[in-house]
Order: C-alpha cells, then structure tokens, then sequence
C-alpha cells in the first residue's frame, strides 16, 4: 500500500523547464559560449555540484555555471510575475486526492530552500504539502538517492510503502536508487533504453498516477 509520495518540482509539478533551456543559451551566448539544448537536458534534475561538473566538462573551467544558474532562476521568477508558470496537468487533482485519503506528500526537489519559498509565493497548491526537502538540505544530490531516503523519513514511511514520481533521468535514477517505486511523467525529456528497461513506470501524466495509486491501494 502506498502511505507517501515524493515529487520532484521542476518539470513534475510545474511547467519550468523551458525557461531552463532559454536561460542557459541565451545567457550563455551574451557570455560567448555555445550552450547546446541537449546538453541542458541533460542536466534536468542533477544537484548544484553535479551540473558544475557537467557544464564544465564540456565547456571548460570557466564557464559560468553559478552564473547562469542565477540567470535561471530569474527567468522563472520573471515567468511566475507574470503568471506564466503552468502547473503540469493533474496537480492539482492529485495533491487534493493524496489528501483525502491520508497519504503524505513531500516535495523532493534540486531546487534550494530560498527559491522554492518564493515559488510558494506564485503557485499556492505548492504550500499545501506536508513535506519539502531540498538540494541544501542534503549532502549528496540525485542520481544518489539521499533526497527520496530523507524525504521518506520525513514522512515515516518504508520504501515498500512510497512512490516517487520524476520527469528528469537524473531524478528516476535517484528514485530507482532509492529502491521504491518510480514513476517517470516524461517531460521534455523522453525515457531512454536504461530507463525503459529498469523498474520504472511511465505514466503520461499525474491524472494517470492518481488511477495508479487507486489500483496499488484498492481504492
């Protein structure tokens, strides 16, 4: 029976990925540097210290990374001003289903404390979990599973008894890490042979895992 599900935010809960991507290029042009849309992808999900060494093993010692990390986070404050920043369908719907029948929730995100408080300030539904661990609250981020690990024990759950959902491969091989259920929402990144052939679940969107859940809980 599952008692506890942990979300990723970015790509998961909210529709922020793009502004990512356009952060990353554009900035990242100003700077002089080529940043390719595939390699931004391919950061979805990784910790602070994880997408530094990505970048710069691609594009050297010195680029940018906390830079243009901060240049992201400007584009989606921007986007969130302007009420542009969508909730991913069924977030709603299954945040208040999770409720209803007493399962915890916990957001489990790559996101820092200080930024997922003023996302709370734009998306309300995202102050109704019971729980929220973010990348500064542990020492190792995702593909290692500390975050899913740390947000079970908020929750006082087992990995037998939670389900986490992600949309990031970094984030579903976090979640497969951490042993328990893993659902991938695919986003803008689509599951790749490692993913298709693992344990993880794919769902198209959250309306598809409240259904699941309904089946796991014989509800």
């Amino acid at each position: 029976m599952i008692k506890c599900v942990l979300f990723d935010l970015d790509g998961t809960l909210i529709d922020t990925e793009g502004y990512t991507i356009l952060s990353k290029i554009i900035e990242g042009k100003k700077l002089g540097y080529d940043v390719k849309k595939e390699d931004v992808i391919k950061s979805f999900g990784m910790s602070r210290a994880n997408s530094r060494i990505h970048y710069k093993s691609i594009y050297g010692e010195d680029f940018p990374v906390d830079y243009l990390s901060k240049c992201r986070y400007e584009y989606i404050i921007n986007a969130l001003k302007n009420n542009e920043v969508k909730l991913k369908l069924g977030a709603k719907e299954i945040v208040e289903f999770l409720h209803k029948n007493d399962i915890k929730t916990c957001i489990c995100t790559s996101t820092n404390l200080e930024h997922l408080t003023i996302y709370k300030d734009y998306i309300p539904l995202l102050i109704e979990f019971d729980y929220e661990v973010t990348n500064d609250m542990v020492s190792l981020g995702k593909p290692n599973p500390m975050i899913f690990l740390k947000g079970m024990e908020l929750c006082n759950s087992t990995i037998e008894e939670t389900l986490i959902i992600e949309d990031s491969l970094t984030g579903v091989e976090a979640g497969l890490n951490s042993k328990a259920t893993t659902i991938m929402i695919p986003d803008i990144v689509k599951p790749n042979e490692k993913i298709k052939n693992s344990k993880a679940i794919i769902k198209n969107n959250l309306l598809e895992v409240i259904e699941f859940i309904k089946e796991e809980n014989n509800l």
